[in-house]
């Protein structure tokens, strides 16, 4: 397929921005370019060079502009100097409006991942069509588009008798556009090869264009509302409008929390990642104010370490003694220098464990991709639009804890363990201490390796076949459980900004089934220690190392030229089926996407109403992938999963299936954490 000129060759009445392009010149003030001419003091000074040769530069160009207008105004219409004058104005000020256009486009344009999501989408979720440039967006089978659901989305449930108020919530959502102006803005300029997308003030905007409200069928409960959030998930994307919606729920009832009405939110991705996400809401609830006070504190303490001015007890409890000497200089040059040795230790750590996120990855990757085993059924056509959406109870982190103390340390009955529960330093130490994500993900690992080994076949013979092929590589080569972890690089803001700052890697954690395909009983307790350690230390590779930086930042050079990202806009033989092939088995060469998404601890109000519950679900990656959340909130933990609905296939229930999988695995922990710490 041929290239499309990136630039038009007439000159259109309207520029990308939706304004009146028609230029004209007049003698007082030069070149002219309608809405874009600077109309207030600020403007003109921020367009005036601050360098000496911009400066002389400008005055020729003024002084040229004078001498045009004097041959223009007092030559005769037959005057060839006139009329040469007159040409030189007109095409003067058709340039200075292309390259006044041209400016805004590239300094106001996305970013390169901003724009990535938009390139990895079908053409109805946002990505570019076939003949991207015309404006067209035609119809096209799932074959010739990327399979990328770029759909964030996040869910607040309240209690009482009424329903939360439609006013109330209009009112929080207007405060959060005036604070995030994404909010309030449409993307145009989209789907070009050399320039980016921009995000520009919507002119039609009205907050109540976002907000819908639902009454759910009468004695509604968990499963409806789980229902309507999947179909909510699932709409496609109107880019008339900014690419974001709600909807207040009402009608129904929830057993665990006494929750009768809920807000659904959900945004594209191209607005902002989990984490700008998660603060431009948690701003706008009650605690906006606690959340920013603790990211200007955190964002002067990093300032204050690089300089060896930071009190030491913030750094760590045990240098409380040294806070009445802070101001000492001996004192602030010894934090000084513990603060960069520790910055260099890191950055040694971080290469070496590059190396072997490189070796790991890659190895895993090129043996587990081509045949990895989804939990949805294999189908025909393109991505099925319907959704499944399901959450698990909500645990008190206080078990959480329980089953770190439980595990974390030596082994439980090795003499390691004996002695450090004699010197009474069991669990107080940080020899293989077990983190929260740690313990998620195990748990998360298990049930899906389950429901992978149960799964029932595909009714089509053909991808039955494929099937049985699958799990009889199972037993020659390794057949992790590849879960997709964002790793966030987002600098430390006090305002945070509505912008993509995540990269990811993928995590392999080894299966935890026995030969027979059955999971570690709450009685083998060292079984499901070394299950535990194994997926601490698999996650290590993701948390330590370059690759996902090198990765964020390649990505951003392409934010300019969207077509040197190699998507969909390599659209040529012979590199068009390569491309796809590539594009397509990185985004499926993992099971899941999985994400933590870290929330107050205590209960926020939201619309002038408690939120009892909060949940949210991370995007899905390519065909068949799932997408899970793990989601603390109020001294609570809870998981989310998203999947495909292949109807009339056996998955079809999969979410549901794995969240009540999940709350029974979670006892068998903990019956075996309760064993362990009984027993000392």
């Amino acid at each position: 397929m041929a290239l499309v000129a990136d630039s038009p060759v007439d000159t259109p009445t309207a520029d990308r921005f939706g304004r009146d392009r028609s230029a004209a010149y007049t003698p007082a003030s030069g070149f002219q370019t309608g809405a874009q001419t600077p109309a207030t003091p600020a403007e003109l000074q921020s367009e005036t060079p601050q360098t000496r040769l911009g400066q002389t530069v400008r005055t020729s160009l003024l002084s040229l502009e004078r001498r045009l207008d004097d041959l223009a105004s007092q030559g005769t219409s037959s005057s060839w100097a006139s009329n040469l004058a007159r040409g030189l104005q007109s095409r003067g000020a058709w340039v200075q409006h292309a390259l006044k256009e041209e400016w805004e486009l590239r300094s106001n344009a996305l970013s390169g991942l901003d724009q990535m999501w938009i390139l990895l989408s079908p053409p109805e979720l946002g990505g570019p069509d076939r003949d991207e440039g015309d404006g067209n967006r035609s119809k096209r089978s799932g074959k010739t588009s990327f399979d990328f659901v770029p759909t964030c989305a996040a869910t607040y449930t309240f209690e009482g008798e009424q329903p939360v108020s439609y006013e109330d919530v209009k009112e929080a959502l207007e405060r959060q556009a005036e604070t995030f102006p994404r909010y309030k803005s449409i993307l145009t300029n989209m789907n070009r090869r050399f320039h980016g997308a921009v995000f520009v003030p919507d002119p039609d905007w009205n907050v109540e264009r976002h907000i819908e409200t639902v009454k759910l069928p009468d004695g509604a409960g968990r499963a409806e509302l789980e229902d309507y959030i999947a179909s909510f998930i699932a709409q496609p994307w109107s880019f008339e409008k900014p690419l974001w919606e709600c909807a207040l729920v009402s009608n129904f009832y929830l057993d665990s929390s006494k929750a009768t009405s809920a807000l659904v939110t959900r945004g594209h991705h191209s607005l902002a990642d989990g984490q700008g996400f998660v603060a431009s809401q948690l701003l706008s609830t009650s605690f906006g104010p606690e959340l920013r006070a603790k990211l200007q504190d955190g964002q002067r303490l990093l300032r204050d370490a690089r300089r060896g001015r930071a009190k030491p007890s913030k750094l760590h409890r045990s240098l409380r003694p040294l806070d009445k000497y802070r101001h000492y200089a001996s004192i602030q040059i010894i934090m000084l220098l513990a603060f960069w040795t520790v910055w260099a230790t890191t950055q040694f750590l971080e290469l070496v464990g590059t190396l072997r996120q490189a070796f790991v990855t890659s190895t895993y990757f090129l043996l587990t991709a081509w045949r990895q085993q989804y939990l949805t059924s294999d189908y025909e056509g393109p991505r099925v639009a319907e959704k499944e959406f399901s959450v698990t109870p909500h645990f008190p982190m206080s078990d959480v804890k329980k089953i770190q103390r439980a595990f974390s340390g030596a082994k439980p009955g090795s003499w390691l363990d004996r002695a450090a529960k004699r010197s009474g330093a069991k669990n107080r130490t940080p020899y293989k201490h077990l983190t929260l994500n740690d313990v998620l993900c195990t748990v998360v690992a298990d049930v899906m390796a389950e429901e992978a080994y149960n799964q029932t076949p595909s009714r089509s013979a053909r991808r039955s076949i494929t099937h049985y092929l699958k799990n009889a590589s199972h037993y020659l080569l390794p057949s992790p459980i590849s879960l997709f972890i964002p790793v966030s690089i987002r600098p430390l803001q006090a305002n945070p900004t509505m912008e993509n700052w995540s990269t990811g890697s993928i995590a392999y954690l080894p299966s935890p089934l026995h030969l027979n395909g059955r999971l570690a009983a709450e009685a083998e307790i060292n079984t499901l220690y070394k299950v535990l350690h194994r997926n601490a230390d698999a996650l290590k590779v993701v948390k330590r190392g370059w690759i996902p930086a090198v990765f964020f930042w390649s990505v951003q050079l392409t934010g300019q030229v969207p077509w040197l990202y190699p998507a969909q806009m390599w659209d040529f033989w012979p590199i068009r089926p390569l491309m796809r092939l590539c594009v397509d088995l990185c985004l499926t060469s993992f099971q899941a996407v999985l994400t933590n998404v870290p929330g107050p601890a205590e209960r926020v109000h939201l619309a002038e109403r408690e939120v009892s519950e909060w949940g949210a679900a991370p995007p899905q990656a390519g065909r068949n992938t799932l997408a899970i959340g793990v989601i603390t909130y109020a001294g609570s933990v809870s998981v989310t999963v998203t999947a495909d609905r292949v109807q009339g296939e056996p998955s079809e229930g999969v979410a549901r299936r794995l969240t009540d999988a999940f709350a029974r695995r979670w006892e068998v922990y903990l019956r075996a954490a309760d064993a362990v710490l009984n027993a000392s």
